[in-house]
């Protein structure tokens, strides 16, 4: 079966190689005749699989940060751009809606996408300065911190 799908692959990749069949030339011996195997409903042909794998890769690269935080830069863009209205996890514009476990849950959301977006989108923050050379991934490693120090309670530790 993979040599016969090889095969069909060469074949039609490199159609010149069956070109001397019949002639006497070495090529004439390579036989590609095999009828396609059939088609599984619901399979994708075998060509598809790079396609597919690189679009995977593709997909989860430019998302790659998702899965791993820099909670080392989080902090630095923490400090550096959110600490004067929210040192230690406190809100000094609004004092109940502060960056606390409890807080959190009741303001906001303990899930890191959706505090991203609130952050990025909904907030002030957006009028700021920093706010036009922060990446979707110092975003991301920001509010990353934020929920490291909130759900492992180290704010003010």
């Amino acid at each position: 079966m993979v040599f016969t799908t090889l095969a069909r692959f060469i074949a039609l990749a490199f159609p010149l190689v069956n070109a001397g069949a019949g002639t006497g030339h070495p090529a004439s011996t390579v036989a590609f005749a095999a009828p396609p195997p059939p088609r599984v409903s619901g399979c994708a042909p075998f060509w598809t699989a790079p396609i597919v794998t690189s679009a995977a890769i593709l997909m989860t690269s430019s998302a790659a940060f998702a899965g791993e935080a820099n909670l080392l830069n989080g902090a630095t863009l923490f400090q550096a751009n959110c600490a004067g209205c929210h040192a230690n996890g406190m809100n000094f514009i609004s004092e109940k809606k502060n960056l606390k476990k409890e807080a959190l849950v009741k303001y906001q959301s303990l899930d890191q996408a959706q505090l991203q977006q609130f952050v990025q989108q909904k907030m002030p923050h957006k009028l700021l300065p920093f706010s036009k050379t922060m990446t979707d991934e110092n975003y991301f490693d920001a509010t990353s911190y934020v929920l490291d120090q909130a759900l492992n309670e180290k704010w003010g530790v």
